[in-house]
């Protein structure tokens, strides 16, 4: 006969713990956007991944150490490498970059990540999730 192995004590898992470690994952996409936009020159004031509007992020961000005038292929050009590194095509001609003074907004379609908004203001980030609205099936 087979002896049976003892089975490993198990540890109880915390449920906080699992909360707080999906709240990390959900904005890790907003993260990673904010981190390269950073690494390149600009002071990133806030990432946006909308609920309502399939698949498009914003990025909302000041020129920082980025000369005058090349902001917009500035970001074309980190986003569009950014994306591709992770697998997905987004040609420069596919983000869409506006300035105005020393702010610039982008705005792509990226399919992965969690609609919400995460925020930058003097040194703190701020995770907003876009609220979901209830299904109306099931209210019944």
């Amino acid at each position: 006969m087979i002896a049976e192995q003892p089975t490993p004590t198990r540890q109880r898992e915390c449920p906080k713990m699992f909360f707080r470690i999906l709240r990390e994952r959900a904005w890790y996409h907003h993260q990673l956007l904010a981190k390269h936009m950073a690494e390149v020159g600009f002071v990133v004031r806030r990432v946006v991944r909308q609920l309502n509007h399939a698949n498009v992020w914003g990025l909302y961000l000041q020129r920082g150490t980025v000369l005058p005038g090349e902001e917009a292929d500035t970001v074309k050009r980190t986003v569009s490498a950014l994306l591709g590194r992770l697998g997905v095509k987004c040609p420069r001609k596919e983000v869409e970059a506006l300035t105005r003074g020393d702010r610039v907004e982008a705005f792509f379609i990226y399919p992965p990540g969690t609609p919400g908004s995460l925020s930058f203001y003097q040194g703190r980030e701020e995770w907003l999730p876009e609220p979901v609205e209830p299904c109306p099936e099931l209210a019944e």
